[in-house]
């Protein structure tokens, strides 16, 4: 792997985008799937692809990794939350987008997150699509619940399931960024960094980040508990992305984060709105998110607990609040 040494501190924050791998050669763990990939896209053996695993095992950066790889062009790498688009209407327009060529170069792909959240009505608008989508056209599906795909969408991908990344793989890749960027930890500590994360590469820089200041492996599994992806801070991220919101409303996404660490909460909710105002399509939309962003920049130091998550949503949703 390697990636440009960061020139200011205080882009820790953002360690997980930064060293993202951006091709297979800088994907750690996955060697067999990788090698299959390869071979898949070499001899154009399929353009509907569908990936399970545990959040921040590496799926959607698979499934970035491979739009570049057939030629993609970033503005035809298009990403769709499954969760915020569940219906069929929703999908009926998307397998309708596919037909036509993309504007920029000449292939365009469509990575479905959170695929499993799709209804069944929406699972068949896709299948004629998915089977036999166009030349320039590929598909690539993200879940960490393949139970709730229908098998009738497995049968038209080629499917991969990706483990959980080794300790040994993860401890590589944190020692690598420490010293690329010239962070100095206890090595306890380090290894307490790469056991919390639980087999996720993505997870164990956000802990990195969390964790810089800890002095004893105790401190790590405190402060990171609750660190990562969980379900109810992407709640929360997906409730804000929409907009529409009310005081009151965001209230019943924040009393299940009282006992977060507000830094694990600010790093995912910071993380969520970066990649969405990248995908944005309308000008109004971004700078509406940017203005939202804004609110989760500064680093919250870890005793304030849910205090500075609160005011930044205040901040950011105080002007919309309804009567």
């Amino acid at each position: 792997m390697v990636k440009k040494k960061q020139e200011n501190e205080e882009e820790f924050t953002e360690l997980h985008l930064i060293y993202r791998p951006s091709n297979f050669d800088e994907v750690i763990g996955h060697e067999k799937v990788i090698s299959s990939l390869q071979i898949v896209l070499k001899k154009d053996q399929s353009h509907s692809f569908l990936f399970s695993g545990k959040s921040g095992v590496g799926k959607t950066t698979l499934a970035r990794i491979i739009a570049k790889e057939v030629g993609c062009l970033d503005p035809e790498i298009h990403e769709i939350d499954a969760a915020t688009h569940t219906g069929v209407d929703d999908m009926r327009t998307i397998a309708d987008h596919v037909q036509y060529r993309p504007l920029l170069g000449t292939k365009k792909c469509l990575i479905v997150d959170e695929a499993h959240s799709l209804t069944k009505q929406a699972w068949q608008a896709l299948l004629k699509s998915l089977e036999e989508p166009p030349r320039h056209a590929y598909w690539v599906l993200c879940t960490t619940e393949p139970s709730k795909v229908p098998k009738t969408i497995k049968t038209r991908c080629a499917y991969y399931h990706l483990d959980s990344v080794s300790d040994d793989d993860i401890l590589s890749l944190v020692k690598f960024v420490m010293k690329d960027v010239g962070i100095k930890i206890h090595p306890e500590v380090v290894k307490a960094i790469v056991a919390s994360a639980e087999g996720s590469p993505r997870q164990a820089l956000v802990n990195l980040v969390i964790c810089q200041n800890c002095t004893a492996p105790g401190e790590v599994y405190k402060l990171v508990r609750v660190a990562g992806e969980d379900s109810e801070v992407i709640d929360l991220c997906r409730y804000l992305v929409k907009g529409k919101y009310t005081w009151s409303k965001t209230a019943k996404f924040l009393t299940p984060l009282k006992q977060f660490n507000p830094e694990s909460i600010r790093l995912i909710i910071s993380s969520y709105l970066s990649a969405c105002v990248l995908n944005c399509k309308s000008e109004n939309e971004a700078v509406r998110l940017l203005n939202l962003l804004r609110c989760f920049t500064e680093p919250y130091p870890s005793q304030d607990k849910l205090g500075p998550v609160l005011v930044a949503i205040a901040d950011a949703t105080f002007e919309t609040e309804e009567d």
